[in-house]
């Protein structure tokens, strides 16, 4: 798969529109890592192949804010199997 450019040893910054239409989404997860959002390669996680631009960790932190919730209940209400 190809991946955009880094940029002067940087992943490049891509929106999450951006994100959604890449031909490269399907292989790749969004991850947080030290404080920002960053898409990573989900065969090899610690690859980054980009940042979220900061204007979307309101809306990444809300999705992830509430599958977190959501998580919490399921393993509640044991409908979630832990190892």
């Amino acid at each position: 798969m190809s991946y955009p450019d880094y940029i002067d040893g940087e992943p490049p910054v891509v929106g999450m529109i951006q994100y959604d239409q890449a031909a490269w989404a399907g292989t790749t997860s969004i991850d947080r890592q030290d404080g920002v959002y960053v898409i990573v390669e989900t065969a090899e996680p610690t690859k980054i192949v980009a940042k979220v631009d900061p204007k979307d960790t309101l809306m990444l932190d809300m999705i992830f804010q509430d599958a977190h919730k959501e998580y919490a209940k399921q393993i509640n209400d044991k409908n979630v199997q832990t190892k």
